[in-house]
């Protein structure tokens, strides 16, 4: 203690925005995970306390349902892992959403981590399950968004990509490519959705096209049509019905590919690339596309080789998400204003993969025909994404630990919290 307290202040282990005056208590960064994943994404989190771990439900085992030991998704593990490894610096507060997430409970932390419950989330609740009153989901996205609640990833990055509309356009705008799009805002529109989306598929030539609600998630409410359907204009009213509660529908183009080439989904944290996953299965030795799956199966970092990603199927991607990164998304202000370099948080990106001149909406002809190379295309935006770290991926890095090193550290800019002592945990991210 009297070798601390003979440190010049600029060494003290951690300070918040001012230095640490001599003999005061170290204080440390109090980070509140958002927690409320049900996707599946199972890992082991050693030692973790039974009443955390869950059921063999999510393995689409048969009832009678039995506790797996150790094994919770991925967002818990993280803050277990913060909880573990981080204890000299971080009290890590576990919110189970949505019961958890009021207020009070936000006011309590420094900073507030959506890991893995959000905005999109409770829409889903109130719209999807019969169990959330009508207001839930305005309410908490309010709530998420206040200042006084002190949620990360702040309130114009949570606007941005859980309106899939936004950030189609501003993807568009600033020169990446996607699926020819457009938007349906009914409060903004007398004209009935039937009548918008025949007007804009017979105007733009989509023979067939696809409508999907905004907010959503895992594909609710994703429904294509055909101009050849005898029943459009009821089917296209009975849509409309049944995705009650949507802030706009997203009206775009087939497009084929996504059945005939894999989805590569890449994972940032920030502009670093962590790893990408398809929906797909290759030849171990060769690499050939044996099958595009209905979810992912494989990962650029697989040390299995069955399980093997080959490069061409995802490096490319990383290079086109990059640039996408960049083009569309905002930089990032700390609670105190500052703006911070890096874009400190977890994106993932989704790319398809068609055709380019369906990309430009270009009709067929004698031209086209003779270059229908494939193109990529920007399909989806996630900043709660399921993270795909099962065991059948075979990652060959913990990525739990090197997600836990980076949400800490993103915490810390937020909140603006000076803590040298975190560099001790900088992860070996692997080449």
């Amino acid at each position: 203690d009297q070798q601390r307290r003979a440190m010049p202040p600029s060494e003290g282990p951690c300070r918040r925005s001012k230095r640490r005056r001599l003999g005061e208590k170290k204080k440390k960064l109090r980070i509140g995970f958002i927690c409320g994943k049900e996707d599946g994404d199972l890992v082991l989190a050693p030692s973790i306390p039974a009443k955390h771990w869950v059921s063999s439900a999510f393995l689409e085992e048969p009832p009678p349902h039995r506790p797996l030991k150790e094994r919770v998704h991925t967002d818990v593990a993280i803050w277990w892992h913060v909880r573990q490894h981080y204890g000299s610096v971080v009290e890590a507060d576990l919110i189970s959403a949505p019961g958890e997430v009021t207020a009070e409970r936000l006011a309590r932390n420094d900073v507030n981590l959506l890991l893995g419950w959000d905005a999109v989330s409770a829409h889903l609740e109130e719209h999807w399950n019969s169990e959330f009153a009508s207001g839930h989901a305005a309410a908490m996205r309010d709530l998420l968004r206040a200042p006084a609640s002190r949620v990360w990833p702040p309130p114009d990055l949570q606007e941005l990509c859980n309106n899939k509309g936004a950030y189609l356009s501003r993807a568009a705008d600033r020169g990446v490519a996607v699926a020819p799009t457009e938007v349906y805002r009914a409060g903004d529109s007398s004209t009935s959705f039937a009548d918008f989306a025949l007007a804009v598929a017979r105007r733009r030539g989509w023979a067939k096209f696809v409508a999907k609600p905004s907010p959503s998630s895992w594909s609710r409410g994703v429904e294509a049509f055909s101009l050849d359907d005898a029943d459009l204009d009821s089917a296209l009213a009975a849509y409309v019905d049944d995705a009650a509660g949507a802030a706009h529908i997203i009206l775009q183009r087939h497009l084929s590919g996504l059945e005939d080439h894999p989805e590569t989904r890449c994972f940032f944290f920030g502009h670093d690339f962590m790893y990408a996953v398809a929906n797909s299965r290759h030849h171990p030795t060769t690499g050939a596309l044996l099958d595009v799956t209905d979810h992912p199966e494989s990962a650029s970092t697989a040390a299995d080789e069955r399980r093997a990603l080959p490069t061409a199927y995802w490096h490319p991607h990383k290079t086109f998400a990059e640039h996408a990164l960049r083009a569309i998304l905002p930089t990032l202000t700390a609670f105190d204003g500052t703006p911070l370099a890096g874009f400190p948080w977890l994106v993932r990106l989704d790319l398809g993969t068609h055709p380019a001149p369906d990309l430009l909406n270009a009709q067929p002809d004698d031209r086209l025909r003779a270059d229908r190379d494939a193109a990529l295309f920007l399909n989806e935006i996630e900043i709660v994404p399921t993270l795909y770290l099962d065991a059948k991926f075979d990652h060959d890095h913990d990525f739990i630990a090197e997600y836990a090193a980076k949400f800490v550290k993103s915490a810390a800019l937020a909140a603006a919290f000076d803590c040298p002592e975190l560099d001790a945990f900088e992860p070996l991210h692997p080449p």
